[in-house]
């Protein structure tokens, strides 16, 4: 799914898809024409990530919970 694609099935502002992913919360695939990709998985960790914004943890504390989940403390 493309950026726009994204932005309008989960609800999140193109901006804040663009800072989670210069924040390194989440990576999706850069194309030849410079286009983000972004995967099933992509999609929906960030609406993980949109779940933990609302409950108010900031990009850090995203990132020791993610690192967590998937074992890489």
């Amino acid at each position: 799914m493309f950026i726009n694609d994204v932005s309008k099935a989960i609800n999140l502002t193109k901006k804040a898809i663009e800072y989670y992913t210069n924040q390194g919360l989440v990576f999706p695939e850069i194309l030849e024409n410079g286009y983000w990709y972004f995967s099933e998985n992509d999609v929906e960790l960030l609406k993980k990530i949109s779940v933990f914004r609302k409950i108010g943890l900031d990009t850090d504390d995203i990132k020791a919970v993610l690192a967590d989940e998937k074992g890489n403390i």
